[in-house]
């Protein structure tokens, strides 16, 4: 009682342990354990960050039995204070079906109320038979996306995408399952960088080179955890009756979790069995089956005999799905496989799944455990013939072809014409019946689908290649995966060169060049839109000759060449306007009003964006409808007519949000913001911008979070708040530099000058100046380089240094009349601002 009362009054407090086993005989979920917890220890709990917070762990095994002192080391590292300070990393190892998934999820389900902010699972595949190994490249790309980070804003270098990781993390509580590790190297750019996190890795390797806090090395079963583990699985009260019969086939399937939970399966489903029957039938096994490793028999032994009690059309199945190239398969894939119908192919994978040798990670999705998947293939090897392989194969992928694109027609109807026909299937398709149902489908079936295109690519089937390549691009645009973009397209163009295919060899051409533009690669770039411009001109194709010039034109754009851009824009309007092609036409549009915009033609630049506004709305492009009113925005914002600017960008607003298209939301408030303060309306563009930063934080987009800091830099120094203002640059500095932006880098010194000269002190503004300007010559980017002279010459005058002043502003104004340009981002650094200093200077 004098216990209680001390825990009453606060005079004493709970053991973390005690804790933990009220909240597990209550039955807590994470959230009541977070408010539990946060009372034992005498605090309230944070706040739940805004967006949705990832719940991935895998559904726990119903009957995980055993590994008691491994879950309690696992346990123990997750809350030991000796190792609180920094990342706490769990590696298990043991080799295949010891169950070292099922600890890991296991252990992840009894610590997920520790991490508020989330719980995410990735299977790295690096012992997948048959399934690519998932690369930290790709790995960071969907744990970027995983935790909000829109794919357009997900950076292109391995380097930068692990950098951004890092930085989310920071701060953040999450417990991060890698589920398959092959390698140290696999593993280490996925791991986060401070405390506060905890990362459970999977591997059959020992991953002794990896700086792990705890190592847990599995081994078989104890013999009477297996037994408890076989009965408790097969679910059967006579199989108590017969000990000695259970031991013998824990024996025989080598004491793996995997095995025994398969026989255990076939006990279940097969009442008539007896414990002697499964014994019989594992002793007697075809000899001819031959083990991967060191006590591997018996597994395989296992999986044959489940395969052997299925029905032959089950079999068939099974054998079959060996031979898909991808991670997981859905009902309608497997029933092009089969050449079936959706209700039998239903039937048999759920049948497979309930006798575990298919795992169902989702609802609908299927896919092997690595054993099961090199059974069934080596299967399908010696029990189906090469040529009902290749028929079963050609199925798949002429399934694929045809529903990837009825689902691009739905998402991206106003670029139908762009992609290929392809011929209709005979086997059932998904129902993709709008916008939302058919992009869900793509970024579920993407991974599949690129591993047919690989599979397609090395195995004969040029033609699916091609159309497949062709069919996903613009989906693979729009979220932001440029290097699998690159993956599918180059075997495309080495094959169309192969087999002299001048049109195939044309638009991968173009799809490249458009990858290497958007990976700063801008030489690749043009020197695939070259080549393409060559073929299409040569072979009489006018949309591929039109695609070729608005990426030249790009190109030019990028390297500040406004008048060579302008011109390949011309001339892609042009040829747009022949051939009826809007979308060529709404591209050259968006391009010319931004090369006008560059050069002072300001009635030209609303001409084409009005033109391009028009053409987006008569064919139902949201995207680009709203690309074209922050373009229009712009352009009256330049010229001071803020009013009208910020009708436009309103408007623009509103389409963002209908469409929920987070990152144009950003764009359109910090377009608004920046008409705000230009207009002398400090407050509500710090309104917008504060709003930009929550929305550019709460998706991961880092370069949102660098142009609203930036922008609410010049919003205080605006108002006088050199302070704040100061804050808000050097966050901007510090993250260009941790997350290796060079580009931002200069803004950042080229704003502290900006604000050191207006709070009166030259020499400060002239030192972060000179900087900025070693930054834009090394960046190679003239305009940037003008906006430096200009605030060295700014800074120069104040210290009554006249003739260095007139020297920089001189380099200004050449750079800018070389260029044809009018004005910069700086509202200081125009070329009629630049005049009248330098006539000042001369009287």
């Amino acid at each position: 009682m004098r216990t209680i009362r001390r825990l009453e009054t606060g005079g004493h407090r709970p053991h973390a342990a005690s804790v933990r086993l009220l909240a597990d005989a209550l039955g807590l979920s994470g959230e009541e354990r977070d408010i539990l917890a946060a009372a034992a220890r005498g605090r309230t709990v944070p706040a739940a960050q805004n967006g949705p917070v990832p719940r991935q762990l895998p559904r726990d095994t119903t009957w995980f039995t055993g590994r008691g002192v491994e879950v309690k080391r696992i346990l123990a590292a997750a809350s030991d204070p000796a190792t609180a300070p920094a990342l706490v990393i769990s590696a298990i190892d043991g080799m295949a079906g010891i169950g070292k998934t099922a600890l890991a999820v296991h252990a992840a389900h009894r610590l997920a109320g520790h991490f508020p902010d989330g719980q995410l699972f990735i299977d790295l595949h690096g012992f997948s038979t048959g399934v690519a190994r998932v690369e930290p490249f790709d790995a960071l790309h969907r744990l970027l996306r995983d935790v909000g980070v829109p794919g357009e804003r997900i950076p292109g270098g391995l380097d930068e995408r692990a950098a951004l990781w890092r930085s989310l993390l920071t701060g953040r509580r999450m417990l991060i399952v890698l589920d398959n590790a092959a390698t140290e190297a696999q593993v280490q750019p996925l791991l986060p960088g401070a405390a506060g996190c905890l990362v459970l890795v999977t591997s059959r390797k020992r991953l002794a080179a990896l700086e792990v806090s705890h190592t847990v090395s599995l081994d078989t079963l104890p013999q009477a955890d297996a037994v408890l583990l076989l009965v408790r699985t097969a679910d059967r009260p006579d199989v108590k009756t017969d000990p000695a019969g259970v031991r013998e086939a824990v024996e025989l399937c080598g004491r793996l979790p995997l095995a025994i939970r398969i026989a255990a399966a076939r006990l279940k489903h097969r009442r008539v069995w007896t414990v002697a029957d499964l014994v019989q039938r594992l002793r007697n096994l075809d000899a001819r089956l031959a083990a991967l490793d060191d006590g591997q028999r018996s597994v395989y032994a296992t999986l044959h005999l489940s395969y052997q009690n299925l029905s032959a059309d089950t079999q068939r199945l099974y054998r079959l799905l060996g031979l898909h190239p991808g991670p997981d398969i859905d009902p309608h894939a497997a029933a092009a496989l089969a050449a079936t119908t959706l209700e039998e192919v239903n039937r048999w994978l759920e049948g497979m799944a309930d006798d575990h040798l298919l795992a169902e990670p989702a609802p609908g999705r299927y896919r092997f455990h690595d054993l099961v998947r090199a059974h069934a293939a080596e299967t399908a090897a010696t029990e189906e013939t090469q040529a009902r392989q290749r028929a079963a194969l050609n199925r798949l992928l002429d399934h694929y072809r045809h529903t990837t694109a009825v689902a691009m027609d739905v998402a991206y109807p106003y670029e139908r014409h762009r992609r290929p026909a392809v011929p209709p299937v005979d086997g059932p398709t998904p129902d993709l019946s709008g916008h939302d149902r058919a992009n869900r489908w793509l970024d579920a079936e993407l991974p599949n689908l690129l591993a047919a295109a690989q599979h397609a690519a090395k195995h004969g089937w040029p033609e699916h290649v091609w159309q497949l390549s062709a069919i996903l691009d613009r989906h693979l645009r729009t979220r932001g995966r440029h290097q699998d973009a690159a993956a599918l397209h180059e075997p495309a163009l080495n094959l169309a060169r192969r087999l002299g295919n001048r049109p195939a060899e044309l638009d991968a051409l173009n799809r490249l060049g458009y990858v290497h533009r958007m990976l700063g690669s801008y030489e690749r770039a043009s020197d695939h839109y070259g080549r393409a411009l060559q073929i299409a001109q040569a072979i009489g194709d006018r949309g591929g000759e039109l695609n070729a010039l608005d990426g030249v034109a790009r190109v030019h754009w990028m390297l500040g060449s406004y008048e060579q851009a302008s011109d390949h824009y011309g001339r892609a309007l042009r040829i747009a306007q022949a051939i009826g092609d809007h979308v060529g036409e709404l591209q050259a549009m968006h391009g010319l009003g931004r090369v006008h915009r560059m050069l002072g033609h300001y009635e030209r630049a609303e001409d084409h964006y009005s033109g391009a506004l028009r053409i987006a709305q008569t064919i139902g492009d949201r995207g680009g409808e709203l690309q074209a009113l922050n373009g229009l925005g712009d352009v009256h914002r330049t010229q001071g007519h803020y009013e009208q600017a910020g009708r436009d960008l309103e408007q623009a607003l509103g389409i963002a949000r209908s469409i929920g298209h987070r990152g144009g939301e950003l764009n359109s408030l910090t377009g608004l913001a920046r008409v705000r303060w230009m207009a002398g309306c400090n407050e509500q563009a710090g309104d917008h911008l504060r709003q930009a930063l929550q929305i550019a934080r709460e998706t991961g987009d880092r370069s949102g979070e660098l142009n609203a800091l930036n922008g609410l830099g010049h919003v205080h120094r605006m108002l006088g708040g050199y302070g704040e203002a100061a804050g808000c640059y050097q966050r901007v500095l510090d993250l260009a530099q941790e997350l290796g932006r060079a580009n931002w880098r200069f803004e950042a010194l080229q704003c502290l000058g900006r604000l050191h000269h207006a709070a009166g002190d030259p020499d400060l503004a002239l030192n972060y100046h000179e900087q900025a300007l070693r930054q834009a010559i090394h960046l190679g980017q003239p305009t940037d380089q003008a906006r430096a002279h200009d605030g060295l010459a700014h800074a120069h005058h104040a210290l009554n240094h006249h003739d260095r002043a007139r020297r920089h502003w001189r380099d200004a104004l050449e750079i800018l009349t070389d260029l044809g340009a009018d004005h910069t981002e700086d509202i200081e650094a125009t070329v009629p601002r630049i005049r009248t200093h330098l006539t000042s200077l001369d009287q």
